[in-house]
């Protein structure tokens, strides 16, 4: 059975004939280029004699424990083949990924609640309006994020697919609720990171990098 390294035998020949080459030519040369070249012969004499030590060492290695030897191989090749792999994933990451905020963006305060608001839960007419549309807060939720499914369909890339949802509580309270996750971009109400919150009129929420006005009076 042939070592895997087996290639190394040739390059160690190879690696003699040109030293033994180029020591013959400078033999030949005059004194003067001797002297020149010499620290560039004992440069590849002493490489030649260490290809021919290490391909000793491999082969013997390889013919007393072959098992071990291929391990070791293996061992030896896994690193660059994972970075390899890495830099792969990376250059074919899929164009509708999220695009992540900074983490001064996401302003990482810790979760808070606002405060209950003062108008009269029931009747009140409630509406986030963006563009200068207006969408109802009625008794069904809203949903908000980059899929086509959601009720408000946003396209900036900060955006999550399904990025957060605004409803209404048993008591007519109006919520919002963030559903990035920890590590997501997050929802702002006037610029403080929250997890869950009631809103009043006046506040604004930020869905990435998309800013929604929230609005409500009696009726």
């Amino acid at each position: 059975m042939s070592a895997p390294w087996s290639p190394l035998p040739n390059l160690s020949i190879a690696t003699v004939a040109i030293s033994q080459t180029s020591v013959a030519a400078a033999a030949a040369a005059p004194p003067y280029e001797r002297l020149a070249a010499m620290p560039d012969l004992v440069m590849l004499t002493t490489t030649a004699d260490a290809w021919l030590q290490l391909n000793a060492w491999l082969g013997d290695s390889y013919h007393r424990a072959p098992a071990l030897m291929l391990v070791l191989a293996a061992l030896i090749a896994l690193p660059p083949l994972a970075v390899a792999g890495l830099v792969m994933r990376r250059q074919k990451r899929s164009p509708d990924v999220t695009v992540r905020l900074p983490r001064s963006a996401r302003r990482l305060e810790g979760r808070s609640v606002t405060t209950r608001t003062e108008l009269a839960a029931w009747p009140t007419e409630a509406w986030v309006e963006l563009a200068g549309q207006r969408h109802v807060v009625g008794r069904a939720m809203i949903r908000i994020g980059r899929e086509a499914d959601n009720d408000i369909c946003l396209q900036e890339k900060t955006v999550h697919r399904y990025h957060a949802v605004i409803r209404r509580t048993t008591d007519g309270e109006v919520i919002v609720t963030d559903l990035s996750g920890p590590d997501g971009n997050g929802v702002l109400v006037n610029g403080t990171r929250i997890g869950e919150s009631r809103l009043r009129p006046g506040d604004v929420i930020a869905i990435g990098e998309v800013r929604l006005n929230y609005g409500a009076r009696p009726i």
